[in-house]
């Protein structure tokens, strides 16, 4: 059995697994020379099928980590980045007007998972995944799974860490055989990668990008200056079981 596991975003990437042994991975930036690519990885995706002598149709699932994708990304901006045609102005004026009268009517136009998650199904389909279940799963058990499973440990406890995915920031799964069970999570607006992120944008840099800048000029700063203040900031997680 072929899964195919896609991500399209910042780093877009596939991955390819047959009878859960991985044939290979690789992100999309390696083919369109575009740092950070957020394009879909259909040249990614090009290559592992060369690479394993298959075709989409041999493909039993494809996997798109993010059960809520419609609530994080504009479904225009997903649009482009997807190779459709959308208006910018449109899409920034509603943008606009949502935050300007705080409507949710208006931001139901701009975010909605339901119209994202058909339209990433058509799109895969529209490849040749003609066999293929496209499933969704939470972003944060993608982490955890990608981390445990290929780790030599038959248990273990997996913490995550990033930006945000899923409404959250971070999780806490137990590894067991072959089993991962969640038992806290930390909400986004807890975010320490947002919050990182957003001290790179404050000091002219990158987000997504520039983030190891920072962390080398954090050598030649005072780690004790500001640490009760970020404590301040940030939450522990909460226990969910």
């Amino acid at each position: 059995m072929f899964i195919l596991g896609i991500h399209i975003g910042h780093e877009s990437s596939a991955a390819l697994l047959k009878n859960g042994e991985i044939i290979g991975a690789i992100q999309e930036e390696r083919f369109d020379r575009i740092k950070n690519s957020s394009n879909f990885p259909i040249n990614a995706i090009n290559f592992l099928l060369d690479k394993a002598q298959i075709l989409e149709k041999d493909i039993s699932y494809v996997v798109v980590p993010g059960i809520n994708l419609g609530k994080e990304l504009p479904y225009d901006v997903l649009k482009r980045r997807l190779g459709y045609r959308g208006n910018k102005i449109i899409f920034w004026t509603l943008l606009f007007l949502a935050y300007l009268f705080n409507s949710n009517l208006i931001r139901k136009k701009i975010y909605s998972t339901s119209k994202v998650t058909k339209l990433i199904v058509n799109h895969i389909k529209k490849f040749g995944f003609i066999n293929a279940k496209v499933q969704f799963l939470d972003h944060h058990l993608c982490h955890a799974a990608s981390a445990f499973y290929s780790s030599p440990f038959k248990e273990s406890l997996i913490i995550t860490q990033d930006g945000k995915g899923d409404g959250s920031s971070g999780t806490v799964f137990i590894g067991s055989k072959k089993n991962i069970r969640e038992i806290a999570r930390q909400s986004d607006k807890e975010s320490i990668g947002q919050f990182y992120a957003e001290i790179t944008r404050f000091l002219g840099f990158k987000p997504n990008r520039h983030e190891g800048k920072i962390t080398g000029l954090a050598a030649y700063g005072n780690s004790s200056y500001l640490i009760n203040k970020f404590r301040s900031l940030v939450r522990a997680t909460y226990p969910v079981i």
